[in-house]
């Protein structure tokens, strides 16, 4: 009867705990109570009853302990479960903010790769113009006149090859036309041909070739293979000679006859500077041939050696040009109008003589001088729109401001122009007093 009843209050103790720990601990307890049970028979029934009850006491004791214990340590899991569900949302927060951080640094280093792109690309422009003026600086002053010519016997009929000295020469100059004249919707081929002109006859054929030998060579041997030297290309022999839509001046004549003789032309004129060369025992052609028969020469003093100069100084009936690449160029007036726009270039043309002032379109020269900033404003829109200007000599004869330079200089950065010869008469601003030279600030810019 004791036993029933503290099995009956270690079960209820189990279920309040809610526990399966409890509920085995009850159960381990009942085990040792019934174990603690004294066999009938085995003593007094008193005796057997005291000791029954004090066995289930302490059991039942133990037990209480054994589930309090487990209440205490089901509610430290519980709290623990609270904890690590707590610490794995802030970690999944922590989680997603990394993904966002990650994100927007990804976006901003792809932002600093376009901007570095960009600025890389600002630079390359930047250096490229500056390249471009510079070069067109250089070859302004170092090609005053065409660079590429061929050499040709004056008259091949009477050439004689048993007395080299008293044949004589006749110097044609050759179009440089090609991708830089092309312009949309070409009619007209852009390869090197020669010069629509009757050509020059050579002075001091011996000194010339003494000089200019190498570089003749070079260039004959270019046009006879069709081969490319220094960024020029040619096409065969053949093609090299223009149409002429006129037979009785005499370049159309002086151009058809050549169309013909052109090629055994050439071959003389090679085997008579190859032999010229191995008689006074000089390997000229192997040592200054190629790229640098062509970049290294000096064609300053070739001019010297022309009879019959044009008395307008228009060799070849050539027009100077400028590359976007800054490199000169000259080229026929087919070429040159197809490129430049023949409206354009006559109206700045008129402009510059409504002014007083003077064009030389085959050279690209212009001088002028303004006498007010009306006429610099006039002159400035023409000069924009005019892309065959390469040097330009100009005098601003009224008291000029500091801002007349600026809007010089910002004009100056959108043509072509690449010598500059800059006149200021006139009196200043009153704020040369007090700032002498404070308005030339912005040629400083301009040179």
């Amino acid at each position: 009867m004791v036993l029933e009843a503290v099995t009956s209050d270690v079960n209820e103790s189990a279920s309040a705990s809610g526990t399966s720990d409890s509920t085995s601990a009850s159960s381990a307890a009942v085990r040792r109570i019934q174990a603690a049970q004294i066999p009938p028979n085995s003593c007094r029934s008193d005796d057997c009853s005291t000791i029954s009850s004090a066995a289930v006491v302490a059991c039942f004791r133990e037990l209480k302990d054994e589930i309090a214990k487990n209440d205490d340590l089901a509610l430290k899991n519980n709290e623990l479960a609270s904890k690590n569900n707590a610490v794995a949302s802030e970690n999944k927060e922590l989680t997603t903010r990394v993904i966002e951080l990650q994100e927007a640094f990804n976006a901003t280093q792809n932002e600093m790769k376009d901007l570095q792109m960009q600025a890389l690309d600002r630079l390359a422009l930047i250096q490229s113009s500056v390249q471009a003026l510079m070069t067109q600086t250089y070859e302004l002053h170092e090609y005053p006149i065409p660079r590429l010519f061929i050499v040709l016997p004056q008259d091949i009929s009477s050439w004689n090859p048993l007395d080299l000295l008293s044949n004589k020469f006749r110097l044609y100059f050759l179009c440089e036309c090609g991708e830089h004249t092309k312009s949309t919707n070409s009619k007209i081929p852009h390869h090197i041909h020669l010069a629509r002109h009757e050509g020059y006859d050579i002075a001091r054929p011996n000194e010339f070739f003494q000089q200019y030998g190498s570089y003749a060579l070079t260039l004959l041997k270019m046009l006879k293979y069709g081969i490319a030297v220094a960024g020029v290309v040619v096409p065969a022999v053949g093609f090299v000679v223009p149409a002429v839509s006129r037979s009785s001046d005499l370049v159309a004549e002086r151009l058809k006859k050549l169309k013909d003789t052109i090629e055994p032309g050439l071959n003389k004129t090679i085997d008579y500077i190859e032999k010229k060369f191995a008689d006074q025992g000089e390997a000229v052609v192997e040592q200054n041939g190629g790229d640098e028969a062509l970049e290294g020469v000096d064609l300053r003093q070739l001019e010297s050696f022309l009879k019959n100069k044009d008395k307008d100084r228009v060799l070849g009936n050539l027009y100077r040009t400028v590359t976007a690449e800054g490199h000169v160029k000259w080229v026929c007036i087919d070429h040159y109008r197809e490129n430049y726009q023949g409206k354009v270039a006559k109206a700045f043309c008129d402009t510059v003589k409504s002014l007083g002032g003077s064009f030389d379109e085959i050279m690209g020269r212009a001088v002028v001088t303004l006498r007010s900033r009306v006429q610099a404003e006039q002159f400035y829109h023409i000069l924009v729109n005019a892309k065959s200007v390469y040097e330009l000599g100009i005098t601003l004869d009224w008291n000029t401001a500091q801002a007349d330079f600026k809007q010089l200089r910002d004009i100056l950065s959108q043509t072509c122009v690449g010598v500059l010869e800059l006149h200021v008469c006139g009196d200043g601003p009153i704020s040369d007093i007090f700032y002498p030279g404070w308005r030339y600030n912005h040629i400083v810019d301009i040179m």
